[in-house]
């Protein structure tokens, strides 16, 4: 988003990883089954867009938020129910058991 709840531009966040795999099935069964892929939502990047997986982990990769510290999977992998969900797809595929490289 662009700020957080500005004037003429209100912005509302939430987190979605618990409802994620009815999210998913939603989007991929009833409202837009062509945007998915073998019903799976595909991995976006930061901008939203979509992007191909290659299914390796990446050696490492920056975390997010403001200390940009260089993190890697095996990081994501100590805490996997909460890091999976904003790593998982683009940097730890493997480590997170990500579907869209389950179903290749």
């Amino acid at each position: 988003g662009d700020g957080c709840g500005q004037p003429e531009f209100p912005g509302v966040y939430s987190r979605v990883d618990t409802g994620f795999e009815w999210i998913q099935e939603t989007v991929c069964k009833d409202l837009s089954p062509d945007y998915c892929v073998n019903g799976v939502l595909p991995a976006v990047d930061g901008d939203g867009q979509a992007v191909d997986l290659d299914c390796e982990d990446k050696d490492s990769f920056l975390g997010l938020g403001k200390k940009l510290q260089l993190r890697n999977c095996t990081w994501v992998g100590e805490f996997v129910e909460r890091r999976c969900p904003w790593y998982g797809e683009l940097y730890c595929p493997q480590t997170c058991d990500v579907d869209a490289c389950r179903i290749r």
